[in-house]
């Protein structure tokens, strides 16, 4: 009877003392998610920009800085000027 009560006192202080260590990691989870959230929210909002490949040299370019002929987009005016280069 003595070992019955030895083993179900050994069993109750490994479950307790695991149920401890999980409580206080799952506490440093949050925390952490928590901080993560914070130095997010801190940071500005950064929104691409739409990106073309230059007909002639395959360098890609903003839409906004790049020519336009056509269906065409150039990095610059010389490449437009040479028009598309065959692939």
């Amino acid at each position: 009877m003595s070992r019955i009560i030895f083993f179900i006192i050994i069993f109750a202080v490994i479950y307790f003392g695991w149920r401890a260590m999980r409580m206080r990691q799952i506490k440093l989870e949050e925390k952490i998610r928590e901080m993560t959230v914070k130095k997010e929210e801190g940071r500005p909002v950064v929104k691409g920009e739409n990106m073309v490949e230059c007909a002639h040299c395959g360098t890609f370019v903003p839409e906004k800085d790049a020519l336009r002929d056509g269906q065409n987009y150039y990095c610059c005016a010389q490449h437009k000027k040479q028009g598309p280069r065959g692939k």
